[in-house]
């Protein structure tokens, strides 16, 4: 498996399954959990930053439709509403409900 398909991996494996941890992900990858993290380093990453990023990608996409936020906290694996509230927050500086205020389509 090359450097590339590592990070590539993660996020195939982060985006179809949201609620696994770094074990799980390394699992399925057939390394071990500090393996996954040396070789993501060698790009530049940490598997907490990459499926942060897949997360924010796909809590925007979903603000973007009528799903309610406590669903899309449930399905990205957030224990709570609140946690996913203030994960976003900290990711797009501003709430979720705030943000699909704003990408509302004009009328």
């Amino acid at each position: 498996m090359g450097q590339h398909s590592v990070s590539a991996e993660v996020q195939r494996l982060v985006r179809s399954n949201p609620r696994w941890g770094k074990e799980r992900v390394a699992e399925q990858l057939n390394l071990s959990g500090r393996h996954l993290n040396r070789k993501l380093a060698e790009e530049g990453l940490s598997f907490k930053s990459l499926r942060e990023s897949v997360l924010q990608q796909m809590a925007c996409q979903a603000l973007r439709g009528p799903q309610r936020i406590s669903e899309i906290a449930e399905q990205l694996g957030f224990s709570d509403e609140n946690a996913f509230v203030r994960a976003f927050h900290r990711w797009q500086g501003v709430t979720p409900a705030r943000f699909r205020a704003g990408a509302a389509p004009a009328s």
